[in-house]
């Protein structure tokens, strides 16, 4: 997360995995440049309660993008690297070799983290060794409620969701949603220019998903399909007031 001050306007961009946001940050440090705008917060994937409490009253802004475009391109960018994700992009086989999954094979599995912990135990077991060994874990800064203990139902249940939802409930439900087709609108409200910018090595496996499962992924994620269907750049609302307005249309997981 990012929280900016210029002309005497302070904002907070939260910066979601896999959703533009290493090209807004670079927008921001290029902008602040300038004599009078100020970086106040520079926290990358930061969780909505690390933002320092001075700076939550202020406007909060998050980009998102269509769940498989964003599933397939965690998948690109993360495959083949190692750290605490290995676990749900690799198995271990019988002969004791590591095997990529297979992309749709991922995407079904992430449609809810906790059953896939769940039927495969040892991930659990994996998963937690590896945040273990991450050291201060930046990734995902205040992302967990309490330790990951793979035995508690307490832990597990704040996997019961898409990892798509996963990494996006830590921005903060009074943040303020702009699909990712629209960063002029992230342009606009941070006086920034945004550079394009991929992080995904272009050697990286390229592919689409089987329709099937894209329609698997629209239905487990189908609530935020809808916010990019209903978006309107001249009434900008936050998760909660979209929720308000239209009614939670997420299954309940």
């Amino acid at each position: 997360m990012y929280t900016i001050e210029f002309n005497n306007e302070i904002k907070t961009f939260m910066h979601m995995v896999k959703s533009a946001g290493i090209s807004i940050h670079i927008g921001i440090i290029e902008a602040s440049h300038n004599y009078n705008y100020k970086v106040h917060v520079n926290q990358r994937h930061a969780h909505i309660r690390n933002l320092p409490e001075k700076y939550q009253k202020y406007p909060k802004f998050v980009t998102i993008r269509e769940p498989h475009k964003w599933y397939k391109s965690f998948y690109r960018f993360f495959m083949g690297t190692e750290g605490y994700l290995s676990w749900a992009l690799n198995d271990l086989r019988e002969n004791g070799y590591i095997y990529p999954i297979e992309p749709d094979e991922f995407a079904r599995r992430m449609t809810n983290v906790r059953d896939t912990l769940e039927r495969f135990p040892n991930k659990s077991r994996v998963f937690r060794n590896l945040l273990r060994s991450q050291g201060n874990l930046h990734f995902i800064t205040g992302y967990f409620d309490s330790d990951f203990h793979p035995e508690d139902p307490q832990t597990m249940e704040q996997f019961n969701t898409s990892l798509y939802e996963w990494f996006l409930r830590p921005m903060g439900e009074d943040t303020i949603f702009v699909p990712m087709n629209r960063l002029d609108i992230i342009e606009k409200e941070f006086n920034i220019k945004i550079p394009h910018v991929n992080k995904t090595p272009e050697n990286r496996i390229n592919f689409d998903f089987s329709p099937e499962v894209i329609d698997l992924i629209k239905e487990a994620d189908k609530e935020y399909y809808k916010m990019i269907e209903t978006f309107d750049e001249n009434n900008l609302l936050t998760f909660k007031e979209w929720r308000e307005k239209y009614g939670k249309t997420a299954n309940n997981r």
